[in-house]
């Protein structure tokens, strides 16, 4: 993958992932399995044990994030998972063997089944028809029957997403400029407009091209740098939100996908502060409640120097006013948990936790990786080490010997 994302831009879940319902329980089991999830006795999480390959599907027990029980190896994790409808198996996009999904049997703690994709999948949404969509690197974006693995529909052209976003009824895509350089070789990336692809639970694909977000492409020494485009989505699966440095908004309803363009001038003009050279801008983005979206990320000045990825900084854009508010000009990352918007940053940016008015500053002066909602805890992970909060207002407990932490897995 392009960059570790702490997060999918999207709300979580109260329901703890750790201990999850199969298809079918007794109601003295479920409520035994809902009591158990609620004292966030452990969280479902991909971990690399002392750094190494490959990572690890896994139980940990809170707060110590000690391993429990058994574990599954993900070889090449990919950034993308989806739960089943029934929150009883995971799905994970991975690389590597022609295999591109593993589908994980949750209350065994097993591997069940493997998707022959030919190639890793970057996107995952796992519908009530048990189709199972995924936008594959090469070769499209296909719908695929999750029992048996046929694939029932195929479009070749919906490749390697810059960003992805599912609700229960839909998967959001949004596809850079792309061209073929010979059959067994990666897709590369051109200037141009990206594509917004909606695939909704019963395979009907819409879509739209972003004709004024253009996504530059530089190349230097042999290598490529291409722009990133952010995607968010309302949790309802109605609006769509595009951000693009130098670009103007792009808003699109979902339900009709017309278009609009909103220029906002703190977020189409890059920082000039940034560096002397830009090679590329990377964004992300996050949806809040109250029509409020969050851009975070970086921009690349050289491929060769320590330290050379700039923050772009962390703003909060108000879609029904077009307003803008910073919020922290070191950040370069963002993540909700437990009702509270989590802003942080590399380059000694620490932590900040927005929320009911206040604002609250940990980790001052130190460098902050990623932070994971694992509700009701908040992991932490910064260059010292990993750091549990049992809630918001709680403080941070260091966890010694912690096991490098990937990703955490909650329902949506």
């Amino acid at each position: 993958m392009r960059r570790l994302v702490a997060n999918h831009a999207c709300a979580f879940s109260v329901a703890l992932a750790a201990i999850l319902v199969p298809c079918a329980i007794t109601a003295s089991a479920l409520a035994h399995l809902v009591h158990s999830a609620a004292s966030g006795q452990q969280i479902l999480a991909l971990i690399d044990s002392n750094s190494t390959y490959p990572s690890s599907l896994t139980r940990l027990k809170m707060p110590s994030l000690r391993p429990q029980g058994p574990t599954v190896s993900v070889p090449e994790y990919h950034d993308a998972w989806a739960f089943s409808p029934n929150a009883g198996e995971l799905a994970l996009a991975r690389g590597g063997q022609g295999v591109g999904i593993e589908v994980v049997d949750l209350r065994r703690m097993r591997l069940t089944r493997g998707f022959r994709t030919g190639i890793a999948a970057e996107a995952l949404a796992w519908f009530p028809s048990d189709r199972l969509v995924a936008s594959l690197q090469r070769g499209g974006t296909v719908v695929i029957n999750a029992r048996t693995g046929r694939v029932l529909r195929r479009w070749p052209e919906l490749s390697f997403p810059d960003a992805s976003a599912s609700t229960k009824s839909k998967l959001v895509l949004l596809i850079p400029p792309l061209r073929s350089v010979s059959p067994y070789m990666p897709l590369a990336r051109v200037a141009g407009h990206p594509l917004l692809a909606v695939i909704d639970s019963k395979g009907k694909l819409r879509t739209s091209l972003l004709r004024r977000i253009t996504l530059g492409v530089q190349h230097r020494a042999g290598l490529v740098f291409p722009d990133h485009a952010a995607l968010a989505v309302d949790p309802r699966g109605q609006v769509a939100v595009v951000f693009a440095a130098g670009s103007p908004v792009a808003m699109i309803d979902l339900r009709n996908m017309h278009v609009e363009y909103h220029r906002v001038t703190a977020l189409t003009t890059p920082k000039a502060r940034s560096c002397r050279l830009t090679l590329a801008y990377e964004r992300e983005a996050l949806w809040l409640s109250e029509q409020r979206v969050v851009i975070t990320g970086r921009n690349l000045c050289s491929p060769w120097r320590p330290g050379s990825q700039r923050p772009a900084g962390a703003l909060e854009l108000n879609t029904s006013t077009w307003r803008v508010r910073s919020l922290d000009p070191t950040a370069t990352g963002a993540v909700e948990a437990q009702d509270r918007l989590l802003v942080y940053g590399a380059r000694q940016a620490g932590l900040r936790i927005y929320g009911r008015g206040r604002v609250r500053v940990l980790f001052p002066r130190r460098t902050v990786i990623g932070a994971f909602s694992a509700s009701p805890y908040i992991l932490v992970r910064t260059a010292a080490g990993t750091y549990t909060l049992n809630g918001p207002t709680a403080q941070p407990r260091l966890v010694h010997d912690a096991p490098v932490i990937v990703d955490v897995f909650e329902p949506r």
